[in-house]
């Protein structure tokens, strides 16, 4: 990551498989533009940072659908499993020991942040 510098202004600009970088400077009073086209590692790394649907391409647009289509069958999953494991009676101590595990284990990872 590049220092501050206060005579360049730096924006960096990505679609889904690709980044522009502008950089202006001041003193110079030049304007630099370097496209770059993002290799299979870099795009999965970048799909994790993206936000909204207010990004302009329809690849980003899509993207966050299927996001939050994968949330929405996360939810549906825990809900049926809480669902199909107080349906058991004879499971419902090892179901509480597991439930409990798994809290305690998320408090102590949002703790550890």
């Amino acid at each position: 990551m590049d220092k501050p510098n206060a005579d360049t202004l730096h924006i960096e600009r990505f679609s889904l498989r690709d980044s522009t970088s502008l950089t202006y400077s001041l003193k110079d009073q030049k304007l630099t533009a370097k496209h770059q086209r993002m290799k299979l590692p870099q795009v999965a790394m970048r799909m994790h940072f993206r936000g909204g649907y207010e990004q302009p391409t329809f690849g980003n647009k899509f993207w966050g659908l299927l996001v939050d289509i994968a949330c929405i069958g996360i939810l549906i999953w825990v809900a049926s499993g809480l669902i199909m494991w107080w349906r058991l009676p004879r499971l419902r101590v090892w179901g509480a020991i597991a439930l409990g595990g798994g809290l305690l284990s998320f408090l102590f990872l949002v703790w550890t942040l």
